[in-house]
């Protein structure tokens, strides 16, 4: 799936983005989430940036303890979100490849 022209918001600081304020949804969500969010990551706000229309979606975890899944990616095909399944994943929207290295996520320009 090739991504369509990115949607460009006007540069400036945010403590949030508020859809109601931008006029769209964005095109790439990234939660670093926690053993009190990630139910909520991955499942009310799966669920409502799908809906939304957010192309991508990636959620890490990033507790220094054995976590299962500890990094996940989605892309939207269609009207809903497909899991992405690799070491490293590349996001269309970002043009960089997103990496879990120990508890962190890396990164990294492909080139």
């Amino acid at each position: 799936m090739s991504a369509g022209p990115p949607i460009c918001v006007p540069k400036g600081e945010r403590d949030n983005y508020l859809q109601w304020q931008e006029g769209f949804a964005p095109q790439v969500v990234m939660e670093l989430n926690s053993k009190s969010t990630k139910g909520r990551d991955t499942g009310e706000k799966f669920d409502l940036y799908q809906e939304l229309g957010v192309e991508e979606y990636y959620l890490f975890d990033s507790r220094k303890k054995p976590v299962e899944n500890r990094f996940r990616a989605y892309r939207r095909q269609g009207g809903e979100f497909i899991r992405v399944i690799g070491e490293a994943v590349y996001s269309p929207r970002l043009g960089l490849e997103l990496v879990p290295v120990d508890f962190r996520l890396r990164l990294r320009c492909p080139r």
